[in-house]
């Protein structure tokens, strides 16, 4: 765990953060599977830490730094390591709470990660000609710099306001940064394009953003057009509206 995620996490653990913060933390945490991992790892450390063995251990170390035999069963412990405990303690209930709703108060959000891949990104070339802004732009989006894309991308538009390639990169963009109803607005321009290559791929990622917004029925929708067609998405179309059935 490197230091920055762990300051995070214990920010958190400790309610530290800025509501700003921890709506985007819990984001994070929603849409990775190995910060989630970290999570549920502290959890087991934290059941640990109220373990008679660690009890037994920490009054261990209590007597060798102080020389000092333990005479009263816990109360050494007790008297110690209290403030340990307390903060255990409150850590638990927070881990806890936030499975719990992350398992039974989210589940349209838990198939959105289960099914969300960010695009790869293109060469950096833009139609028939190659664009500086597009290019720097799809370097940042590739780095993950979805902002500094924007950057770029934004002014190039009023270029190119049709194009599909613009409008789909900038809804992922959009997407990345839970700026849903942008990201909905421009997947839509692009699904709507008939002649578009990108048509299909818009509106599979345009359906998983309407999950995200509590949207079923649009979802469901949007699905089953991509099932009924022969395309790249079309068996992940199927087996999410089979989940999203079952829901």
């Amino acid at each position: 765990m490197n230091q920055e995620i762990f300051e995070k996490i214990e920010a958190y653990l400790q309610g530290r953060m800025s509501v700003e913060e921890k709506e985007q933390f819990q984001q994070q945490l929603n849409q990775d599977p190995g910060l989630q991992k970290i999570m549920e790892e502290q959890l087991a450390l934290t059941n640990a830490i109220e373990t008679e063995g660690l009890k037994n251990k920490l009054n261990s170390i209590y007597d060798h730094q102080f020389g000092t035999h333990k005479q009263k069963g816990n109360v050494i412990f007790l008297k110690r390591f209290r403030p340990i405990l307390a903060a255990a303690s409150v850590a638990l209930l927070v881990l806890a709470a936030w499975l719990i709703f992350r398992n039974t108060e989210q589940p349209n959000e838990q198939l959105f990660s289960q099914y969300y891949e960010r695009p790869a990104g293109l060469p950096t070339t833009l139609g028939i000609q190659t664009n500086e802004a597009f290019s720097e732009g799809m370097i940042e989006y590739k780095l993950g710099n979805f902002s500094e894309a924007q950057q770029f991308w934004l002014p190039l538009l009023a270029q190119f306001p049709e194009n599909d390639t613009l409008q789909f990169y900038l809804g992922i963009n959009y997407l990345e940064l839970s700026q849903l109803d942008s990201a909905d607005n421009y997947l839509n321009k692009v699904a709507e394009k008939e002649e578009s290559k990108l048509r299909m791929n818009a509106k599979w990622y345009s359906s998983l953003v309407q999950l995200r917004q509590e949207k079923k029925d649009e979802a469901f929708s949007t699905l089953s057009e991509i099932a009924l067609d022969t395309n790249p998405f079309q068996a992940q179309a199927s087996a999410l509206l089979e989940e999203l059935s079952e829901n």
